[in-house]
């Protein structure tokens, strides 16, 4: 029964996250014209910063605090995984939440998923001797239907029906706000029976760690431009 529970959380989780990501996706294809997002993308002193804070500087601060905690090799493998997967969509709602530049935020998002081919599977290898191939053909299938569809289906609506596009922003933005609330309550309930364990690991302190430098060496970056 407990396990068929759990299915059913995932399930439901999953639904919502797609659904949330191409909502916050059409809300700036709807607002923001292709050009826009080209403009975004070309600001060099904020977008490569970032590129590389996430992709190297997050991932090898992650496995450094891990091996000074002393966290077990598995968890270190799992913790590795997650500092090398950056710039998940849902970001993107936080993004709009915070009434942050969405632009700058999609572009960022489609340059780290696709960076991740590339990095999650290469920190463990480098870093791990057991560490194990990642599905990064995943992370590519994420970039295409949770962004790339999401955001050609909202420019076409744009251009072919202009009309219908003030309509539509409204109960997306409720929509993805709810869909994110949503999902948040999953993961919390999802993960509420392994929070002593994560704890005792030293997980939960790499994590906090890790959030707390990165926040700040991003917030440097961002300040620069």
């Amino acid at each position: 029964l407990e396990s068929r529970r759990t299915r059913v959380m995932d399930l439901i989780y999953s639904l919502t996250l797609t659904l949330t990501v191409w909502a916050t996706v059409a809300l700036v294809g709807l607002a923001h014209a292709p050009h826009e997002l080209r403009t975004a993308v070309g600001r060099v002193r904020v977008i490569w910063p970032i590129v590389a804070l996430s992709c190297i500087g997050v991932p090898l601060l992650a496995w450094a605090t891990s091996r000074i905690l002393g966290v077990p090799t598995l968890e270190t493998w799992g913790i590795l995984i997650i500092a090398s997967a950056s710039a998940g969509p849902l970001s993107l709602k936080v993004v709009d939440i915070a009434d942050g530049d969405l632009p700058l935020a999609i572009g960022l998002v489609l340059i780290l998923e696709l960076a991740n081919v590339v990095f999650i599977p290469l920190w463990p290898a480098l870093l791990l001797p057991e560490g194990v191939g990642s599905p990064a053909l995943d992370v590519g299938r994420s970039v295409v239907v949770l962004i790339l569809l999401p955001l050609a289906a909202s420019w076409a609506l744009r251009a072919c029906r202009p009309a219908i596009v003030a309509r539509l922003v409204g109960p997306l933005r409720r929509g993805s706000t709810i869909g994110f609330v949503v999902a948040v309550i999953l993961v919390l309930a999802r993960g509420a029976s392994i929070i002593p364990e994560v704890v005792g690991s030293g997980v939960a302190q790499v994590a906090c760690v890790t959030l707390i430098v990165a926040m700040l060496a991003a917030a440097l970056v961002v300040g620069q431009d």
